[in-house]
């Protein structure tokens, strides 16, 4: 029976620490691109972008500059797939993802779980600065 509980607080401590999983639309700057709703990191470092219960962006990611709490995901899309042109570069921190697309709208999501919808978009302990906007220096394709 301990080792039960043990292995399940073990697993909810993993999910609780890996980037992979469902991250749901907490917040947008602009509500007319509310659109999004739902991405999904799978464990081979792909993903996808969906709007309702539709799929509609396909991508993989690389993982770089990655530390405890907050990582940069670089989205490389399928090929004719980033329809919402949003940037390929993607904040992780603490289970919160943090996107823009080129309207320099900034699209906030919360991962569930651990998180749920009603959870801050900016942990109250220690606030990163970099968390309180995205910005860009050419990373995007702003010639779309």
């Amino acid at each position: 029976m301990k080792k039960t509980i043990f292995g399940l607080i073990v697993l909810l401590c993993m999910m609780s620490c890996s980037i992979q999983g469902n991250y749901y639309l907490r917040e947008v700057t602009d509500e007319q691109f509310s659109s999004i709703q739902k991405i999904k990191l799978k464990l081979n470092q792909s993903g996808y972008i969906c709007i309702s219960d539709t799929t509609i962006s396909h991508f993989t990611y690389n993982i770089i500059n990655r530390n405890t709490h907050s990582s940069i995901l670089m989205l490389e899309f399928v090929e004719g797939d980033n329809t919402l042109k949003l940037y390929d570069s993607v904040f992780w921190y603490k289970n919160r993802l943090f996107l823009e697309d080129v309207n320099h709208n900034n699209y906030y999501f919360v991962k569930i779980p651990p998180l749920t919808l009603k959870s801050p978009i900016i942990p109250q302990s220690k606030i990163s600065p970099v968390c309180h906007g995205i910005t860009r220096q050419g990373n995007g394709n702003e010639n779309e």
